[in-house]
């Protein structure tokens, strides 16, 4: 998987609500974009992930950052972030 793949997402929403909310997301986004939620303890914090599939890789970093603004307005108050995001706070970028 490339960077910028992946959104991670804290406790407080099911695997279930979040594979519904990612599905349609990804409906409505792009008929060739996948995603796949599972398990993570990549991020401390952090326990589900929702991994993007999209070619290029650049259209893909673009289409994590659309998924993490859909599910923040989806669960509002849960913790929602990019890979990206959360390499660069933890290397202190």
């Amino acid at each position: 998987m490339s960077i910028g793949s992946s959104a991670y997402i804290a406790e407080g929403v099911s695997v279930g609500d979040l594979q519904r909310a990612a599905e349609r997301w990804a409906r409505d986004y792009d008929s060739r974009v996948g995603v796949d939620v599972e398990p993570a303890d990549d991020y401390p914090g952090f326990v589900t992930a929702v991994d993007v599939y999209l070619f290029p890789d650049s259209a893909q970093a673009l289409a994590v950052r659309d998924l993490v603004r859909a599910l923040r307005n989806e669960f509002p108050g849960t913790a929602i972030e990019n890979a990206d995001d959360l390499d660069a706070a933890l290397a202190g970028d």
